[in-house]
């Protein structure tokens, strides 16, 4: 379980509505029924019996759940170690709560304003996700902020764009994630095609393992899981071993990040029933990979 990640999705609103977005593998809505005390007492189960201290925050736009504040702070204060994955627009309105972070892992795709208007489907919000990024490192220089890239054909996949992103993120001291999706295959650059353009650049592959490649100290490649385990000979198992423990505002755990197949943990949160819930978590940690789509579709 350990070398999984923990991830509270915590909520499905979002700000922006984004060209390509995954919805992070959730495809139908799903009803609020943990509250920010659940989340924390999950937490200290995972912490306390797995050795689990890191946990992503994630949604739609996490700094829009309500209890967002006090959720990193009940976390932080049980030794939690946190990102959170933000678009960035509501930020320095968090600012108190971000210096509780590791990191914050922002969605910045393009540099072009046309471009991210377009990506976003949204208008004039890339100067403040700027202006957010930079007094973010101004004010709280031990927060890793790492930029978020999904590229997209003939949008902001040109050598220009991703040098332009690349340049940013050294001049303010982040790093760099080119993320691959599963979802919108014909319209997203394969990670294959993404690490071509960034060695074009004058970048070298230095590590490579199932989740990522590393291209240089702050350049890093994200591999998606669904198409990492299509590629074994093993589908099923690969995904086992690369699905993270994503948990739902309705206190599921997805299985699969391209289906709706979950199991509920809610009761045995709710009733605070340790010994119950470590019992399911263990047993959900073998249901990944089962009945994967990519089964039979080994590809050599």
């Amino acid at each position: 379980m350990k070398d999984k990640e923990l991830r509270y999705l915590l909520t499905q609103n979002c700000n922006y509505d984004c060209v390509f977005c995954n919805r992070e593998g959730f495809h139908k809505k799903s009803s609020t029924k943990m509250l920010s005390e659940d989340y924390t007492y999950l937490f200290t189960v995972f912490k306390d019996n797995f050795d689990w201290q890191e946990i992503s925050l994630t949604g739609g736009e996490p700094l829009l759940y309500e209890s967002f504040d006090i959720l990193v702070k009940d976390i932080h204060n049980n030794q939690g170690i946190i990102t959170v994955i933000s678009n960035g627009e509501l930020l320095d309105k968090h600012l108190d709560t971000i210096a509780l972070l590791k990191r914050v892992n922002l969605s910045l795709h393009t540099l072009n304003e046309a471009k991210y208007n377009f990506l976003t489907n949204r208008i004039g919000k890339l100067p403040k996700v700027i202006s957010n990024i930079k007094a973010t490192k101004t004010n709280l220089p031990h927060v890793d902020v790492r930029l978020n890239v999904v590229l997209k054909k003939d949008i902001n996949d040109e050598l220009d764009d991703i040098k332009r992103l690349i340049d940013f993120a050294n001049t303010n001291d982040c790093s760099i994630k080119f993320i691959e999706l599963s979802n919108n295959k014909d319209i997203l650059v394969p990670l294959d095609e993404v690490k071509v353009k960034i060695e074009i650049l004058g970048f070298k592959e230095r590590l490579q393992d199932k989740r990522k490649i590393i291209m240089s100290d702050n350049i890093i490649l994200s591999r998606n899981s669904c198409n990492t385990a299509q590629k074994t000979e093993d589908p099923s198992d690969t995904c086992n071993k690369l699905m993270d423990f994503f948990i739902t505002p309705s206190g599921t755990i997805n299985l699969c990040s391209e289906t709706d197949k979950e199991i509920s943990i809610l009761n045995e949160v709710k009733q605070r029933d340790n010994n119950m819930l470590i019992e399911k978590l263990k047993h959900i940690s073998t249901c990944f990979g089962q009945n994967c789509n990519y089964q039979k579709e080994y590809i050599l």
